[in-house]
């Protein structure tokens, strides 16, 4: 099986969210399109989050207000970077549950808002489809749910992309109206005043003038390619922006990659593992005050011996790298359990690097 990217549909410095009650507003939408908030974790044996009934009491339950919006409150500063409040929970696709998503809702410095969705697609084998038919059914999908959301939200960009860590500078990006291109891009109208909408409808494959001024992009290529990070993904694209001197934000340009040994298929098998652990481990939540979140939530106890081992392994990796590439920044993991092996990862990992630590979250078996 090959390597496969997650998948991020995002709207970028949405004009038309302004309070909690928008917030509910759009979840409630997204919800009516087929993506309903969830209660509960993905597991390995099949299990899934349980839809919720009640919309509102849950975005009640998973809000928070960061310390710097706490400060906001009392009329202290606030940097555009830094979140004063957000919404981050489960959602699941009812027809295709062991899907794994999350959604974000942002509120960053005095009043720009995110709307962020990261699809778990290496989970398309435990749907029970092959990767062309998992793209079949969700490209569209989420294709339709950016065009919605466009409309509802009124972003300055939205994009669908397969970036991994590189959609956290996406905020910076568009403050500076920064060219980003994804699969599927949504200019709104500032985009089009900064780079002309003559030029931006010019973009290869395809695009559309879009009822504001601004204009929707997509490429061509497949949903597999886009899964696949198909180093042609943005062939198209290249020979536009170069005689223009336009350098995106994303895509970055590729490198040219070494060719490694066949793998054996025990060894493909850790090796797709490994991969899903990775990616449940990718998604961060960024705080105020450089403070970095990943929340990870697979039972140990459940794995085999080298399950466990990877496991272990993948966590220290995600942790160290990410301590590295953010050198600035606090990392804190929350994990629902912490049997002996994992304890003593943790601590030693806290011990090596004193802007790591570790929280059991509340009402699990980690005591």
């Amino acid at each position: 099986m090959k390597s496969v990217r997650a998948w991020e549909l995002g709207l970028w410095d949405c004009q038309r969210l302004r309070s909690a009650i928008d917030v509910l507003a759009v979840v409630e939408q997204i919800a009516d399109l087929g993506l309903v908030p969830g209660v509960g974790a993905w597991t390995r044996e099949g299990g899934t989050p349980e839809p919720v009934r009640n919309i509102r009491a849950h975005l009640d339950r998973v809000h928070r207000t960061t310390p710097a919006g706490q400060r906001v409150a009392q009329g202290a500063p606030i940097s555009p970077a830094d979140d004063a409040e957000n919404w981050a929970f489960a959602v699941v696709r009812p027809d295709q549950p062991h899907i794994a998503n999350t959604l974000a809702i942002s509120r960053r410095g005095g009043d720009h808002w995110d709307i962020f969705l990261l699809v778990g697609t290496s989970r398309y084998t435990k749907a029970g489809q092959s990767l062309e038919q998992f793209g079949a059914t969700w490209a569209p999908f989420l294709e339709h749910l950016g065009n919605v959301l466009y409309t509802v939200a009124r972003p300055t960009l939205g994009t669908f992309t397969n970036t991994e860590d590189e959609v956290l500078g996406f905020p910076s990006a568009v403050a500076h109206r920064q060219l980003v291109v994804g699969w599927r891009s949504w200019f709104g109208p500032s985009y089009a005043d900064a780079f002309g909408a003559e030029w931006l409808l010019g973009l290869p494959d395809w695009t559309a003038a879009l009822d504001d001024g601004g204009v929707a992009h997509g490429l061509n290529a497949s949903p597999v390619a886009l899964a696949e990070n198909d180093p042609h993904l943005y062939a198209s694209v290249w020979p536009y922006l170069e005689p223009a001197g336009v350098e995106p934000a994303w895509p970055r340009p590729r490198r040219a990659r070494k060719r490694v040994p066949a793998q054996t298929e025990a060894d493909q098998e850790l090796t797709a593992f490994r991969r899903e652990m990775a990616e449940l481990l990718s998604f961060t939540m960024v705080l105020a005050g450089n403070q970095r979140v990943k929340v990870f939530g697979p039972e140990l106890a459940e794995l085999s011996q080298p399950q466990r081992a990877l496991v272990l392994h993948t966590i220290r990796e995600a942790v160290e790298q990410d301590l590295a590439a953010h050198p600035e920044a606090r990392l804190r993991l929350e994990v629902f359990e912490r049997p002996p092996d994992l304890q003593a990862l943790l601590d030693d990992l806290a011990q090596r690097h004193t802007r790591f630590g570790y929280t059991v979250l509340p009402g699990t078996n980690g005591h």
